[in-house]
């Protein structure tokens, strides 16, 4: 998610719809997104695999580079790419086709 300072916020959840509802609200989501109001959803991910791997996941992004974020965004296949080369992957990445309006 990009927030309005231009940052990049990554984090997961078990329901997307609620979790966007909670950011985008003016009283929910969590305290970085009520500092920094979010404006879009650049990209999501379903991990077909268990919760600990989505967490494993994000760590992963959160250590990125903000160019190699914004490659991923833009290269979806590179996340398996890069992913793949620090880690034995055993679950399933795949793209959601989730859309969040800009918010300005």
């Amino acid at each position: 998610m990009e927030v309005e300072n231009g940052n990049l916020y990554t984090g997961y959840t078990r329901n997307l719809d609620k979790r966007l509802r909670q950011h985008f609200s003016p009283v929910g989501g969590c305290k970085f997104t009520r500092t920094f109001r979010p404006v879009a959803l650049r990209r999501c991910w379903k991990i077909i695999g268990t919760y600990s791997d989505a967490m494993t996941l994000e760590v992963f992004i959160k250590k990125q580079a903000r160019q190699t974020k914004l490659d991923i965004i833009s290269h979806p296949s590179l996340l398996w790419k890069k992913y793949s080369q620090k880690k034995d992957i055993t679950f399933v990445i795949k793209n959601c086709r989730k859309k969040f309006p800009i918010v300005k």
